[in-house]
């Protein structure tokens, strides 16, 4: 009898055993599903991210300078939010044994996409800033504060310059415009030396 009994205890172990793998197995198996379909939701977005991008590289609109500050402000959320996700599928990934997928077409996507951010909010405060530095009493500058702010404007601008000339084609367009805008910038280094030496 109670080799009966274990036997049947060994059995019965065997079938919790069984269930429990084809359970492990079953769950495993939903969660590659989401994981997979999270992975196809990056992918598509990543689409919609890069036609938004091309839009961006043919822009010349300064008079809707605002607007494209909106709209590659609200692009630039998006994206944030769409690498936290990308963040998650790799913790996931991670967690299961999988290869950590790089995601190296998105992530190149969120580079281009910093890099007209950076584009348009340098001009947008130049063109805003210069306003309101021409109706600025001389005396009423900090000094400081604005050399600080022209040179950064048209260091950022440089940088963008030489990175827009590595792309592949050259967004010539928005490559124009930064040449143009840092030439002011720095036709206006001049008005800041001037000023610096009369608010001493």
């Amino acid at each position: 009898r109670e080799v009966w009994e274990t036997r049947s205890r060994i059995v019965d172990t065997r079938k919790e055993i069984e269930k429990e793998t084809a359970r492990v197995a079953s769950e495993r198996e939903q969660i590659e599903q989401k994981l997979n379909q999270k992975k196809a939701l990056v992918a598509q977005r990543e689409v919609k991210l890069q036609n938004s991008l091309a839009a961006f590289k043919t822009e010349t609109k300064l008079y809707a300078v605002g607007k494209i500050v909106k709209e590659i402000g609200d692009l630039a959320v998006s994206y944030n939010g769409y690498a936290a996700e990308v963040e998650q599928i790799n913790h996931e990934e991670n967690i299961l044994g999988f290869m950590k997928s790089d995601f190296i077409s998105f992530k190149e996507a969120g580079r281009m996409l910093r890099l007209f951010e950076n584009f348009w909010l340098t001009i947008d405060s130049w063109l805003e800033n210069k306003r309101k530095w021409d109706n600025t009493n001389v005396f009423a500058f900090d000094v400081a504060e604005l050399e600080s702010h022209v040179n950064s404007m048209s260091k950022t601008l440089f940088k963008t310059i030489k990175e827009f000339e590595l792309m592949e084609p050259v967004p010539s367009e928005p490559k124009a415009i930064a040449e143009l805008k840092r030439a002011e910038i720095e036709d206006y280094k001049p008005d800041v030396a001037i000023i610096k030496i009369l608010c001493q």
